[in-house]
């Protein structure tokens, strides 16, 4: 495993450490109002487009998928990375969701290796991968599927991934919330 998916794992994992703290999302997870298209740019610099926010997420990126949980948009995920299933974070989303506690997520790939046509299979409306997965983002977005990339090398970059995913799935308030709960945390402990 490189370095920067050591260090992108960790921050997902402190992340998913502080969800109990705050608590998920209050809710089912209701989209805020969107009066326009949604617009993201990834870390890749792709600009990302949506008239609604997205309702089919396969997230194949585990700070992705602890921030999609955080955003409380746990029931717009239908498909997980492998490890989810394999590493000492299982025990956490297992206690969070019955379907990884019992396996029946679908996990088609990870930041190793992914299953093409299991993705696809899923019909997802936003596929998020690490950045430099760019023969396997092309492949998605070649069939039509929006990719967002991430690529985390510091903290702000965790914020603006919970900052984006709460745009791209109309919990732009929570994430804007969870957000600044975490810089006050951080400046708090510096």
């Amino acid at each position: 495993m490189s370095r920067r998916f050591g260090r992108s794992a960790a921050l997902g994992v402190i992340l998913l450490v502080c969800l109990p703290v705050f608590g998920a999302a209050e809710g089912p997870g209701a989209p805020e109002g969107i009066a326009e298209p949604i617009r993201v740019t990834d870390f890749r610099g792709k600009e990302l487009v949506f008239e609604e926010p997205a309702g089919r997420i396969v997230c194949l990126i585990e700070s992705g998928l602890s921030g999609l949980y955080m955003l409380g948009a746990e029931d717009r995920v239908i498909g997980i990375s492998r490890n989810v299933y394999t590493e000492s974070v299982n025990r956490y989303y297992a206690s969070l969701d019955e379907r990884v506690r019992d396996k029946s997520l679908p996990a088609p790939g990870n930041w190793d290796f992914i299953n093409l046509e299991s993705v696809v299979s899923l019909r997802p409306d936003l596929v998020i991968l690490w950045a430099e997965q760019t023969e396997a983002i092309e492949s998605i977005e070649q069939r039509g599927i929006p990719v967002y990339g991430v690529f985390l090398q510091r903290l702000e970059d965790v914020y603006r991934e919970i900052t984006d995913l709460g745009r791209l799935t109309g919990r732009s308030e929570r994430a804007a919330d969870l957000v600044r709960y975490t810089q006050q945390g951080v400046a708090r402990i510096e």
